[in-house]
């Protein structure tokens, strides 16, 4: 990854200028996006949605394997894609089968994100789901210190419905969870 490689070279460039600032214990903040694409099918049925499983650890660059000390949410988002006239109607977006945020609006508002951290009316957050996002994170950092190779996954799902018939082809629903991990330098794996 490129963020791996400038840091590695600001790293070189720090030890090489005689530089002793770098804490042994110092950490790194990796961006970490869990994002999904729902596909909505065309024609007569309103109803929409899906599930996909995400396997936290393949978001991560795996030099940062072993190395990550904590993690946390930084903003829910949800945008669709393609061209319709209507609604969304009921949407729900879950992590591991609990709601993390309800969503319904015009089509055409959700063309560019909805976001919790900004305070879009359209989106509104779930507290169970909420929960368990912290869990997962929690179960994330465990299963880094403990056994790196243990992966970690969630069920993304999102449903709802339509407006209004026919639905064109080639609509989406996109729910991205932003988070970030804290990874210690001095435990950055060199490949």
């Amino acid at each position: 990854m490129k963020s791996t490689a400038v840091l590695v070279g600001m790293l070189v460039i720090l030890a090489t200028m005689g530089f002793t600032c770098i804490n042994d214990n110092a950490m790194v903040p990796l961006d970490v996006p869990l994002e999904r694409a729902f596909d909505i099918n065309g024609g007569s049925n309103t109803s929409f949605g899906g599930s996909k499983i995400v396997t936290i650890d393949d978001e991560i660059d795996v030099s940062w394997h072993g190395a990550i000390g904590g993690a946390r949410l930084v903003d829910v988002v949800v945008w669709v894609t393609g061209t319709y006239s209507g609604d969304v109607v009921g949407g729900v977006a879950t992590i591991n089968g609990k709601q993390l945020l309800t969503f319904a609006g015009k089509w055409s508002d959700f063309q560019k994100e909805q976001s919790l951290l900004k305070k879009s009316k359209l989106v509104k957050k779930v507290p169970a789901g909420m929960q368990e996002l912290v869990n997962v994170l929690l179960t994330l950092v465990k299963n880094q210190n403990v056994d790196p190779v243990l992966p970690t996954t969630i069920t993304l799902a999102a449903t709802g419905s339509l407006s209004q018939g026919p639905v064109p082809n080639g609509l989406q629903v996109h729910v991205k969870v932003k988070t970030q991990c804290d990874a210690h330098i001095n435990k950055i794996h060199h490949h």
